[in-house]
C-alpha cells in the first residue's frame, strides 16, 4: 500500500510494515493535514493507493480522532456486528434459538394472563429480536487504552471492511512498549495504519516506517529501530 503527498517526491509506502508513521514538523501542513480527515475530504490531500490502483480513503478508510475513547461510537460498528450475529443465530445455532422462542413465547403468554388488557405480542420471533434483547455491546471492564484501541481497530476491520486507519500522536498518548505490543496485535490481523504526528518520535517500532517533514518542508525517508 502507499498513500502519496505533496511535498514527498516518492509515495510513501509500508512494504513489510504495520504503520506509516508521518512526521509533519510544520505546523501548517500538520494542520491541513489533520483536518481534512477531520472534514471527511482526505482524497484532496492525500491519493492511497494498494497495487499501484488508487482507491478513496472516504469509502475504504478510518480516521480515529479520539485514540483514547476510539469506540466512543459504535453504533455502525455494532449493527454489522449485531448481522453477523443473527447470521449465526439462523445458521449454527438453530436449535438453541428455537428453545429461546419457546420460553420467550410461554413468557409471554404468562405475562399477557396477569392483566386484562387486549394485547398481542409478536409470536414470530426473529433472531435479530434476541440479538437486541441481550443488549450486546464492546467489552471495556479492565482494559486499558491501548488494548481498547487494538480491540476496536480489530473489530472494525473485520466487519466494516476498513483497508486503513489514519489516527494523530501515537506516540504522544502512549509509551514506546505500548506501541510495540499494538502493532504487534494488529500485524496479526494484518491491519495498516497511518499515524500522523506533529513531530518525529526518538524512535518508531520495527513494525513502522518513519517518513518526516520538518518545519522547513524537507523531508526524510527513514526507518528507525527500537
Amino acid at each position: 500500500m502507499r498513500i502519496a503527498l505533496d511535498y514527498f517526491p516518492e509515495p510513501l509506502a509500508f512494504e513489510n510494515q504495520t504503520a506509516v508513521v508521518l512526521a509533519l514538523e510544520n505546523k501548517t501542513v500538520f494542520r491541513r493535514v489533520v483536518n481534512a480527515f477531520l472534514e471527511d475530504c482526505a482524497d484532496e490531500v492525500l491519493t492511497f493507493s494498494q497495487e499501484w490502483k488508487p482507491f478513496a480513503f472516504s469509502k475504504q478508510g478510518l480516521y480515529i480522532a479520539n485514540l483514547l475513547q476510539p469506540d466512543a461510537d459504535t453504533k455502525k460498528l455494532m449493527n454489522h456486528v449485531a448481522s453477523a450475529m443473527e447470521q449465526t443465530l439462523n445458521t449454527d445455532l438453530a436449535e438453541p434459538l428455537a428453545l429461546v422462542r419457546q420460553d420467550l413465547l410461554q413468557l409471554g403468554d404468562a405475562l399477557t394472563a396477569r392483566f386484562d388488557y387486549d394485547v398481542a405480542y409478536q409470536d414470530d420471533l426473529e433472531a435479530a429480536a434476541v440479538v437486541k434483547l441481550l443488549q450486546f455491546r464492546l467489552r471495556r471492564e479492565e482494559s486499558t487504552a491501548a488494548e481498547r484501541l487494538a480491540r476496536f481497530l480489530i473489530l472494525t476491520s473485520r466487519y466494516l471492511k476498513v483497508r486503513i486507519f489514519a489516527i494523530s500522536n501515537l506516540y504522544l498518548y502512549f509509551e514506546s512498549e505500548e506501541v510495540s505490543r499494538l502493532l504487534h496485535t494488529l500485524s496479526l490481523h494484518q491491519i495498516r495504519i497511518l499515524d500522523l504526528e506533529c513531530q518525529a518520535p526518538a524512535c518508531v517500532d520495527v513494525r513502522a516506517k518513519l517518513y518526516v517533514l520538518d518545519r522547513d518542508l524537507c523531508t526524510l525517508d527513514n526507518s528507525v529501530s527500537p
